[in-house]
């Protein structure tokens, strides 16, 4: 299955991805108000009722557990790969995955393969709560892909798979970061709307501008990250 240069992503109920013709992914599901308050798309977080910005309450430290459900052996190292690309970002940002890491935490963010959804052109789906006064994000987190995305890749470049592509736009998601859709936002974020257009200004991963964002909200590596995974390998072993 070939996804072409050229597809798009429109909106569904609340924040909502999609691939045209064939797949599509959505985004975190939200509170109507919060939905109406990005009606113009150019609000880059998704934000509470009150309109306070969502976001994970992290320090360093802290762990997120990760369970994959339904993964082969290929789909797994994508989805991998995906995390720790954002993990490397922030020393606050601490996934680990359930078959490699003991670590007990209520901290979890599941991720399911395989799943049928009513819409054809739905790929995956984000899914949480948060707190309407503070804007917290609460867990667990959970993502839902549509199957067969590993065999889905952009035309100029067919290692870029729509796996990783749908696993990084869900994550930052969960990390509270909203869909965009004004011309200002063109080519410096995967969270633009419209893959279609997107496409032509190459975005295909996370951008230096997304990574500069997750690095605002979460803060830097701070030199804390060798010390965080050398203690919970040890813990491990």
């Amino acid at each position: 299955m070939k996804i072409l240069k050229k597809f798009e992503f429109f909106k569904f109920a609340h924040l909502t991805l999609a691939i045209i013709p064939v797949l599509g992914l959505t985004a975190s599901v939200c509170s109507i108000a919060a939905d109406f308050s990005n009606q113009n798309g150019d609000n880059r977080y998704i934000k509470n009722m009150l309109y306070v910005d969502t976001h994970l309450k992290l320090k360093e430290g802290d762990f997120i557990k990760v369970n994959l459900y339904n993964f082969n052996e290929e789909e797994t190292k994508l989805v991998k790969e995906a995390i720790k690309e954002i993990d490397s970002l922030s020393s606050k940002l601490n996934y680990v995955f359930s078959d490699e890491s003991n670590i007990q935490t209520k901290r979890i963010l599941n991720i399911r393969n395989n799943r049928e959804f009513d819409n054809p052109t739905i790929v995956g789906r984000a899914v949480f709560n948060y707190n309407q006064v503070t804007g917290d994000i609460e867990f667990p987190l959970n993502i839902y892909l549509r199957k067969g995305l590993i065999n889905g890749f952009y035309e100029k470049d067919p290692s870029i798979k729509l796996l990783s592509y749908a696993v990084k736009h869900e994550v930052m998601h969960t990390l509270g970061f909203n869909d965009l859709r004004t011309d200002r936002w063109l080519g410096k974020s995967i969270m633009y709307y419209n893959a279609d257009i997107a496409s032509d200004y190459e975005v295909t991963g996370i951008t230096e501008q997304d990574k500069n964002d997750i690095i605002n909200c979460y803060g830097g590596l701070a030199g804390g990250k060798d010390v965080i995974y050398q203690e919970e390998m040890e813990e491990k072993n």
